[in-house]
């Protein structure tokens, strides 16, 4: 197979060309996404415009930072012609941390998908692109929030899809919001106090006397600024507990929904020994600089920490399904998973890493669209909510997390928005969850009961829970 750096998805690479809307679906457009006014954290349309047979919209999203300061981010939305005409209630497909490419935001919107994602800037522009475990993890909930506002969002059906640090927020989005349908996550952030140490190891070697220019290890070196970002918040101890809170292992337990994590043998930037032991292909020494490392349990400096994800998923919720460069038969592939774990793991076995490489060595024309179709088209299960994700919420409304990153400077950082927002997305969620059948209130009703945190009375009821919104909406 063709050797590459371009990463696992081709189809990232086609350009975009917007052409001005008619004023008809001007019209209608804009009334498919309101602005929004009169409460913090109201967001407003600022540009709409027509690709092809896609409408795109632009909006600014407030929301609150680590510092609880009041800040703007942006976002952006596709959604196909036939969809904003008719104004049918459409699933969300959420492109975490990272703009979304318009041929993928394309492909989904003609499989029915209404797909969101963050915007940014250049770093010396109005909205630089910050650390997925920094102010962009409040930024991507923020976006969340909003878009299960929107008035034709189908608020049961949430896909989160990322990849790199998006692959990180798609974890850390499944285990913050509700309700999610399904995610996929490829080669993601899932320990950062040894992904972190793994790239300071080798700052030195990757970052030398030019830069990045004719650096031996590239990829490596076009992601040091991750690692400055990070420390600006959190501080540059790589032995602190803060780096083993902000990481997935540390609350897999809040993840209850199905995932489909994508991870490759010769990844040199999110090393699959973060992912499993068993699956390591060993690097060429002779092939790397002298001093390369990126052994896990030396690199892992937090003990705590020092667990592959495969040993923190409970046994039993997860499948491992290999892949070798002879099984990708040319064009867009789907890739395969299993629907009886909650939990799918693909790894590709493409050998050891490369020192030109960057998230894979080949070029890997993998698409999850059966998987996503799948997860569009059942209902979700019960197991969306269980007792972790009951509590976390229970603390979101009551503004009372309990499992906040400490900051450099001794606090806690923040990770809720304006207090009624939270609350509206909150009671939204439960609504959505509980209407979706029978046995989804009585599971909602036995969660409620074992909660420590119970701010609707004794029992949950329909009818409290409209109750609390109604009040809640006329307070906005």
């Amino acid at each position: 197979m063709k050797r590459t750096m371009r990463g696992v998805f081709p189809y990232l690479l086609a350009a975009v060309v917007v052409l001005p809307l008619s004023g008809c679906d001007a019209f209608l457009l804009r009334q498919y996404v309101p602005d929004e006014s009169g409460f913090d954290g109201a967001v407003r349309t600022y540009r709409t415009a027509l690709d092809g047979n896609y409408g795109v919209v632009w909006v600014q999203v407030p929301y609150l930072d680590l510092e609880a300061r009041g800040r703007v981010g942006l976002a952006k939305m596709y959604v196909h012609r036939r969809d904003f005409r008719v104004k049918r209630p459409l699933p969300a497909l959420f492109h975490a941390h990272y703009a979304v490419n318009a041929s993928a935001a394309k492909f989904w919107c003609d499989r029915g998908w209404a797909v969101f994602s963050p915007l940014n800037t250049e770093a010396d522009g109005a909205y630089p692109l910050d650390a997925a475990v920094g102010n962009s993890h409040n930024l991507n909930r923020a976006i969340i929030q909003w878009i299960r506002r929107l008035p034709y969002i189908d608020r049961s059906r949430l896909h989160i899809d990322g990849a790199s640090q998006g692959g990180y927020m798609s974890l850390a989005m499944s285990a913050d919001m509700f309700p999610v349908t399904a995610a996929t996550a490829d080669c993601p952030i899932v320990n950062w106090a040894y992904n972190l140490t793994y790239v300071e190891a080798n700052r030195s070697i990757a970052y030398g006397p030019v830069g990045c220019a004719s650096s031996p290890l590239p990829a490596v070196c076009s992601v040091l600024f991750i690692s400055n970002l990070a420390f600006a918040h959190f501080g540059n101890d790589l032995t602190d507990d803060v780096w083993l809170r902000i990481s997935p292992i540390a609350w897999i337990d809040r993840i209850a929904n199905p995932v489909l994590i994508t991870a490759a043998t010769g990844d040199m930037l999110t090393p699959i020994n973060q992912m499993s032991r068993v699956h390591v292909r060993p690097f060429d020494h002779d092939r790397f600089p002298p001093g390369y490392v990126n052994d896990f349990d030396a690199l892992t400096l937090n003990e705590a920490a020092r667990i592959p994800f495969e040993e923190a998923l409970p046994s039993g919720s997860y499948y491992v399904n290999v892949m070798t460069p002879d099984e990708v038969s040319g064009g867009l592939q789907d890739k395969p998973w299993f629907a009886g774990v909650q939990w799918n793991l693909l790894y590709l076995d493409e050998g050891p890493p490369e020192p030109n490489a960057g998230h894979t060595v080949l070029n890997w024309p993998l698409f999850p669209e059966s998987y996503v179709a799948h997860y569009k088209n059942v209902v979700p299960s019960v197991d969306i909510l269980n007792a972790a994700k009951m509590l976390h919420l229970m603390e979101r409304y009551t503004l009372t997390l309990s499992t906040l990153p400490q900051l450099a400077d001794g606090r806690l950082g923040n990770r809720l928005n304006f207090p009624l927002l939270e609350r509206r997305d909150v009671l939204t969620g439960l609504l959505d969850y509980a209407r979706l059948g029978d046995a989804h209130f009585r599971h909602l009703v036995a969660l409620y009961r074992a909660c420590p945190i119970r701010p609707f009375g004794s029992e949950i009821t329909v009818n409290r829970l409209e109750q609390e919104l109604d009040a809640l909406l006329k307070a906005l």
